[in-house]
């Protein structure tokens, strides 16, 4: 049976929420519920501190490709039941105000930068298996190239020669403009010389998926790797978006999340 306390913060919330309009009040309640849940305490007795609130817009603003109209919106539904429940507007706490109104998604986060000793360990350290294989060359091709993610996703086995002095890979920039691939091709040269032989890790992956997929000679470069095999299944966009961060992580970085695509880009220039 639910304590009093309980029964009584739901007649309460469901009292503010029986001022607004049903449609409206399910959105509200459901905002409010999520900062109830974020924050840890139900607010039975007194309206929520500046604090509490600041620390739940900032989360949201943390949520990758929020934009800042559904700041907004969060803001209005979070001031409704402040209204309506506590007799409080969101104009009483300033600094929310002003936060959400700098918020600015189209500003980068910062991004860490990874050290060509970083990628000599891990293609070098880091085990073999067909999970990681596929990862090294993905970090490989990133490298050498300075590749976008998008650029790596659109590479295509009939665009990789082997040479006498390591892998020659062809690919066409990307335009953020018009969002594929544009006219303008492009080479880079992944050597044999050097402190590593970074063109037979390569042809390690291409000699292993040979096994497995039915036609690696044109296609799509990055087959599904897992601890014991490779599948005729190409990776998801999304899985090798996640690659940099993977690498940091198992050499021990610190802060993992920080590191993409553009920290090899960095190193590259």
């Amino acid at each position: 049976m639910e304590s009093m306390e309980s029964i009584s913060e739901i007649l309460s919330l469901e009292a503010a929420l029986s001022k607004i309009k049903p449609d409206y009040a399910k959105k509200c309640k459901q905002a409010w519920l999520n900062f109830t849940e974020l924050v840890g305490q139900t607010f039975e007795d007194a309206a929520p501190k500046e604090a509490q609130l600041m620390y739940y817009f900032k989360k949201q603003c943390e949520k990758r490709d929020q934009a800042t109209a559904s700041i907004w919106v969060k803001y209005s539904y979070i001031n409704s039941v402040l209204k309506n429940r506590y007799g409080v507007r969101m104009q009483a706490y300033p600094r929310i105000s002003t936060f959400v109104r700098n918020y600015n998604p189209a500003v980068k986060k910062k991004f860490s930068v990874f050290q060509t000793s970083d990628v000599q360990n891990f293609v070098e350290k880091i085990e073999n298996s067909p999970y990681w294989l596929v990862r090294k060359v993905i970090i490989i091709m990133a490298y050498f190239g300075g590749l976008r993610h998008k650029e790596l996703i659109y590479l295509r086995m009939e665009d990789i020669r082997c040479r006498k002095e390591g892998i020659l890979v062809s690919y066409n920039h990307f335009s953020r403009t018009k969002n594929k691939p544009d006219e303008q091709e492009a080479k880079f040269l992944i050597p044999r010389s050097g402190p590593v032989n970074y063109a037979s890790k390569l042809e390690l992956y291409f000699s292993q998926i040979r096994e497995t997929v039915d036609d690696c000679h044109t296609g799509r470069v990055f087959y599904k790797g897992t601890a014991m095999a490779f599948f005729n299944q190409p990776i998801g966009k999304n899985l090798v978006s996640k690659v940099p961060t993977e690498m940091a992580a198992v050499l021990g970085l610190e802060s993992p999340s920080s590191f993409n695509f553009n920290s090899l880009r960095r190193l590259h220039q």
